[in-house]
């Protein structure tokens, strides 16, 4: 079954809209699903996009939804159906099967979390208590949830995507979003030294790790994955590398299809390994 894709179309031409269409049908006719509507929005410009979703963040109250670093696509369930956000400009200077990637991965989180319960997520005991021990805000608190969830949700997209028979487009994206910028290096030298812009930093770095590992799974794609995701972590102390890649190697591999309770065993796992020990060496500085 096909959706109905209820397209807002903001600067992006019939040929190339009519061509991400195709690569969405494809997807979800491959794929079984209980999607009836998704909303598709095309912008011509990332800032467009970004003031859009400003615009829905103070008219919704909600916090931490948007485009970064290299993201072209993003999907959300805010309004409580699906939604699909593509920026042509970030898109289009990609290869080919990285943005068919990318978009099938958009089309993968309308299957699997497609609606409010996804997004409207209480935090969870671990995090409550590292807030506690910590003086973290709820705020603060809300944000590193919001960083763990994204990564877990791509775990399981990638996870779906592979178990459909998504190989190459999917290499090719993961190989992508696991090349750090020089910004985002730039942003840990930033944050170095100041343990809760550290943490903030380490919870971003999950999402393309746990985007990555389903394909760790398969036999002759394990080294090459594995090779990619520890060099998006060369950048960081060997003791916080080898603990984000234990937590998306080994902790995300037992998840099983409840998002919520995956997301709380990874939240459980981020503070065990990485939060409180940094956090406690923080108080010591």
């Amino acid at each position: 079954m096909i959706p109905k894709i209820a397209v807002s179309n903001f600067g992006g031409g019939k040929s190339l809209v009519d061509w991400i269409l195709g690569v969405m049908r494809e997807c979800y006719n491959r794929i079984p699903h209980g999607v009836e509507f998704v909303d598709l929005y095309i912008f011509s410009d990332s800032t467009l996009a970004r003031g859009f979703l400003a615009r829905e963040v103070r008219a919704m109250s909600i916090s931490s939804v948007g485009f970064s670093g290299r993201y072209f696509a993003m999907h959300d369930a805010w309004k409580g159906t699906p939604r699909i956000v593509i920026c042509l400009d970030k898109m289009l200077k990609l290869p080919r099967l990285v943005q068919v990637g990318g978009i099938r991965h958009e089309v993968g989180h309308s299957i699997l979390h497609g609606s409010i319960e996804y997004y409207v997520i209480p935090i969870p005991q671990p995090l409550r208590e590292l807030g506690r021990a910590f003086n973290l805000s709820i705020s603060y608190l809300t944000n590193i949830l919001y960083l763990i969830s994204v990564a877990v949700k791509d775990y399981e997209v990638t996870r779906l995507l592979h178990e459909a028979g998504y190989v190459d487009d999917q290499m090719e994206y993961i190989r992508y979003i696991l090349t750090p910028s020089e910004e985002e290096i730039e942003g840990w030298n930033l944050a170095r030294g100041n343990a809760p812009a550290e943490l903030l930093y380490l919870a971003s770095q999950l999402k393309c790790l746990g985007c990555a590992a389903p394909l760790t799974s398969a036999e002759k794609l394990e080294k090459r994955v594995t090779e990619w995701m520890r060099g998006s972590v060369m950048h960081l102390p060997k003791e916080y590398g080898e603990n984000l890649l234990r937590i998306c190697l080994e902790e995300f591999r037992d998840f099983k299809t409840d998002t919520i309770e995956n997301i709380m065993r990874a939240s459980r796992a981020f503070c065990e390994l990485i939060a409180v020990p940094l956090m406690e060496r923080g108080c010591l500085l």
